[in-house]
Formats: C-alpha cells, structure tokens, sequence
C-alpha cells in the first residue's frame, strides 16, 4: 500500500492488505470480519500500526504457538492458529481496547450499565458461533471449567447454568429493549454472568469476549441478534 498513513477503508481492503502477510509466512487469514472490527472500531487502522503488529507476530510466533500450546492442554477446543487469532491476541491486550473497555463502562451507570452488559453477553455468545462454532464443550466452560484441577460443587454448576439462562429470559430482552425492568435476583443472575466471562481464563472465552466489550459485531443482522442468540444458547440448557 503507497500510503502506510491513510486508513484502510473497507473490510476488502483490509482483505487485501493482510493476504500478502499470511502467503509469505504460511498461515492461514482466519476471520477477516473479526480483525476488522477491532482495527475499525479501536483507530488502529492505519498499515503502518498493522505492519508493526504483524512483524511482532512473525518475531514471537514460535513463542506464541507453543504458549497456545500449553494454554490449551486441558481444554476441548482452542482457538484456530490463524493470522486473525494472532491479530486478536496482541489487540486484546493492548491499551487501546483496555481504554475502550473503560470508556464504555464508566460513561454507563444503572440500567443502560445493566443493557449494555447484556448486549455484551448476548454478542459474546453470538461471537463464539461464529469465531468456533457453539458447543455443548463451551457450555461446560461456564458451568463447570473442565481445565480446573478440582472439579466444582453442584450448587456451584447450578448457579452457573441459572445465570446463563437468565440472559434467555424474555424479561431479560424486554428491559434490554427498554420495556420493563428486573427484579434484583435476576440482575444479581446477570452480574454473575458478567464476571463468568470478566474473569474467564479460557483464551478463547477472552478472545471473544474482549470483541464484544469493544461493541464489535459479527456475520449477523442485528435485527435477527437475539434469534440467532436463542437458536445457540437454548438447545444447551
């Protein structure tokens, strides 16, 4: 690209860009969609800021791959080993997103805190289909994380599973809509849920959570967002 500080444009533009990366260096491109959100929605747009992320993932990958490696003994499923999950991984923990991430959350308070914590879970969910595909193995990574050594108590599992069903509630989508309100165990429910995904030490959990916080969204219309969300969550509970 001749200007290295115009913004990239377009999702094809950005397409374009990053193919020549992954030919030269054998990877695969992954989620274009996902990359571009990030770059689009934090500024970092600009190639000159990509190629700097894109020459540190080629210094460290080695690294990387055997990190991910060790990350993943225990789990069912890890991430894809693609230019995007790369891109993802080193956007996630940049201060860029961190500063969004608070941005978003300090300029909230009582209920448009609460809806916006909903839109959050309901994408994250909606993130993980699309990024990995929505299993019953991820399921269980909410309501019992099988990479723990010690296996957690039943009350605990059911907790769990309460406050994921709680985010399927019709009641939940209507105060989301602005159409009702809570009551206190079911707002009590959803900031479980909430930390479930903050504290999450899954990587992929991380991966997509950190998409959702920055209020990237994926392959669906947002008009169909929560029908997509149910056709995914409930066939689990």
């Amino acid at each position: 690209m001749a200007d290295n500080n115009r913004p990239i444009r377009s999702l094809e533009e950005l397409e374009v860009f990053l193919k020549w990366w992954v030919d030269e260096n054998g990877m695969m491109l992954g989620n274009v969609h996902a990359i571009w959100e990030l770059v689009r929605i934090l500024k970092l747009d600009k190639p000159q800021s990509l190629l700097q992320r894109l020459e540190k993932i080629k210094n460290c990958r080695t690294d990387d791959k055997a990190a991910r490696s060790r990350d993943h003994k225990h789990t069912h499923v890890s991430l894809p080993s693609t230019l995007a999950t790369y891109l993802i991984e080193d956007i996630e923990s940049s201060e860029e997103c961190a500063t969004k991430g608070n941005q978003l959350l300090h300029n909230k308070s009582g209920d448009d805190l609460m809806r916006y914590k909903i839109e959050v879970m309901r994408d994250s969910f909606l993130w993980l289909d699309d990024i990995l595909g929505m299993t019953s193995n991820w399921f269980q990574v909410f309501i019992g994380s099988p990479c723990l050594e010690e296996q957690l108590s039943h009350d605990i599992m059911e907790t769990r599973h309460f406050c994921i069903a709680q985010l399927t509630t019709e009641r939940t989508r209507h105060f989301w809509k602005e159409r009702g309100s809570l009551r206190e165990y079911e707002l009590k429910a959803l900031d479980g849920l909430w930390e479930l995904f903050k504290d999450n030490g899954e990587i992929p959990i991380k991966h997509i959570f950190c998409l959702a916080v920055a209020g990237a969204k994926g392959s669906w219309p947002d008009k169909l967002a929560w029908s997509k969300f149910y056709a995914i969550v409930n066939p689990l509970l």
